[in-house]
């Protein structure tokens, strides 16, 4: 790591340079050189997380990095949360903090996703990266996995997503499988 200070966020930016801060991280997370590379990229964490490639590097730190660097990711991705569950990279960012961050940053950054307006947690709820973190939501925390499947039980929403195949695949996560996706099932398989 000694031989790549200096290289920053553009290393880490970079399609080959993240897959170097990767395996540092789990391999060297604690050495004194790597934690100097890593602070030095986490100074543009904003940018990182939703890069194509930046965000392997936060959800290396994420899962891998020391508690601190952790602390630092986690409230940049509080300030535009919705924003971050909505893109691809920073979808994979929040399903790892979600996942890995202390307790009390995973209710932080759930109790963000909670507080959004109903019609944009549906949203989330529908789309392909936000039951991806919905999810992650159900697996981490089960105060809040009780709080989402009451909302998955509301009716209107129920059958918006019983419609797509994210909204399906997030009902029986939350095992709140329909009686008519059970159905279609069997009469696939009939056939």
């Amino acid at each position: 790591a000694e031989e790549l200070q200096g290289a920053g966020p553009a290393l880490a930016c970079d399609e080959y340079g993240c897959r170097i801060y990767c395996r540092l991280l789990e391999h060297a997370a604690e050495d004194e050189s790597t934690v100097r590379l890593l602070d030095s990229a986490l100074a543009e964490v904003d940018v990182l997380l939703t890069h194509p490639f930046g965000h392997h590097v936060v959800e290396g730190v994420l899962e891998h990095g020391l508690a601190r660097q952790q602390g630092e990711i986690i409230p940049v991705l509080r300030k535009g949360v919705m924003c971050t569950a909505n893109s691809r990279p920073g979808a994979y960012v929040l399903e790892k903090a979600l996942l890995y961050s202390s307790l009390e940053d995973r209710r932080a950054l759930a109790s963000d996703l909670l507080a959004a307006a109903p019609s944009e947690f549906a949203g989330l709820m529908r789309s392909q990266l936000g039951s991806m973190v919905i999810r992650a939501m159900l697996r981490s925390l089960s105060a809040v996995a009780q709080q989402v499947r009451q909302q998955l039980t509301e009716p209107r929403l129920m059958s918006q997503l019983e419609t797509t195949k994210h909204g399906r695949r997030l009902l029986a996560s939350a095992g709140l499988s329909s009686v008519s996706d059970s159905s279609s099932v069997g009469a696939r398989e009939e056939a």
